[in-house]
């Protein structure tokens, strides 16, 4: 190794490199003598072997070598044969090989030393000098692809310590942002749980009841796929009444704390009509009021598309629950600079002691004993109608249904274009 490669190893890594294993093959002593007395060094571990078979064992069991220094002529196996079969081996496919030779090499025999994988010959008697010239050479290039092998060990285990770095500091900003969403959380805890206790527990009892039905078929060995995807639709319908119920608590936590956002963008309330129609009518289908949409001309303007959608699906989905199982109609036009969205329904209708409160929060015209839900829906109806510069109102007599008709301007009186924030009533 040269003395620049050596000092950019530096002296830790000098030290570590152990002595070179070197595979010497030959079937009379004093050969092997000579061998062991010309490279009798520090820097090289010699294995011996008397046979082509003996050789073929060692290799198996050492694996690498830096060197294999082979006698071509042995009783049984003989050279040619051991260095064709290190050749078909992937371990020891690329172990240099130097053929000993006690006589001169014809150029038939160089020719089969060097197809059976030779890189040198030497002939008997080895020269000392020769030997240990040839060997340092080659041990020179084991060295260095060791050095090589182990420099690549130690940039793999850099990248992997880097790596745990890095995936260590996206577990605490994991964690920072989990803590902050905890705090903010617990500061909801006690309204939440003032409010939400019955109608939380409302949807919990059926989405128990359908998961032990189906954990008693399987146990039981009765199993029915028909049964399954009754018991897993009645949990999903539960699982989603809880998240709009959660949601609800939440958008009113926002608003009522000032910290509702609006991002003011160009909107298509026909456009978003249509989205909200698709995604309910089945919901509709299945409690036998079917949406019905109908769109007279363009209505644009500058809202928060968002907060659009959630007006009118909480229109909507309000209108499926009271409509007592007859047609939803959903209509939007615009008039001059007016954009209007108006929800129908042909249900239980409100009575007039009711309508005067129906927007605000936590008001139900109904008992929860027939319809569930935290009378939040049309409050944040209200809100995020004001909020946009605009109006709700609702016409509706007990037994004809009820029709709730949002007006927004085209462009919102009550706040800039941007990101602006809905104050606290």
């Amino acid at each position: 190794m040269s003395s620049d490669e050596k000092r950019a190893m530096g002296e830790d890594e000098q030290e570590s490199l152990p002595p070179a294993p070197i595979l010497v093959v030959d079937d009379r002593e004093e050969n092997l003598l000579a061998v062991r007395a010309s490279l009798a060094a520090p820097d090289y571990r010699l294995v011996e072997a008397r046979s082509g078979e003996e050789a073929l064992k060692h290799l198996l069991q050492e694996g690498t070598f830096a060197l294999v220094l082979l006698d071509v002529r042995m009783p049984g196996m003989d050279g040619f044969e051991v260095a064709h079969l290190m050749r078909r081996r992937a371990r020891t496919r690329f172990v240099p090989i130097v053929f000993l030779s006690a006589e001169a090499i014809d150029l038939g025999s160089a020719y089969r030393g060097y197809e059976a994988g030779a890189i040198d010959y030497l002939i008997k008697p080895l020269d000392p000098m020769v030997l240990r010239a040839k060997v340092a050479a080659f041990v020179e290039l084991y060295q260095q692809r060791e050095l090589i092998r182990r420099q690549g060990e130690r940039l793999a285990r850099a990248e992997a310590r880097n790596h745990e770095l890095q995936l260590a500091a996206v577990q605490l900003e994991a964690e920072r942002r989990e803590k902050a969403a905890l705090a903010d959380a617990v500061k909801m805890r006690d309204e939440f749980l003032m409010l939400a206790s019955h109608e939380l527990n409302t949807p919990l009892t059926p989405l128990l009841a359908s998961i032990q039905s189906l954990l008693f078929s399987a146990r039981a060995g009765r199993f029915e796929p028909t049964h399954a995807v009754r018991s897993l639709e009645l949990a999903q319908r539960q699982i989603r009444r809880l998240a709009r119920l959660v949601s609800e608590l939440l958008e009113v936590t926002r608003i009522e704390g000032g910290k509702l956002a609006l991002s003011l963008t160009d909107v298509d309330l026909g456009e978003v009509a249509r989205e909200v129609v698709e995604a309910h009518a089945e919901e509709g289908t299945r409690a036998g009021a079917p949406l019905h949409l109908e769109v007279r001309g363009s209505a644009r303007g500058e809202w928060d598309r968002v907060r659009i959608e959630q007006i009118v699906t909480n229109l909507v989905t309000n209108a499926i629950k009271f409509g007592e199982h007859k047609p939803v109609d959903v209509i939007v036009e615009a008039d001059g600079d007016v954009a209007r969205v108006i929800v129908r329904d042909h249900g239980i209708g409100i009575g007039a002691d009711h309508v005067g409160r129906i927007f605000d929060r936590f008001a139900r015209a109904e008992s929860s004993r027939h319809y569930a839900g935290l009378g939040l829906g049309l409050y944040i109806v209200r809100r995020l109608a004001e909020a946009h510069g605009g109006t709700v109102r609702v016409e509706s007599a007990v037994g004809e249904g009820s029709t709730f008709t949002v007006e927004l301007p085209a462009r919102s009186a009550r706040v800039d274009r941007g990101e602006e924030t809905i104050a606290s009533a």
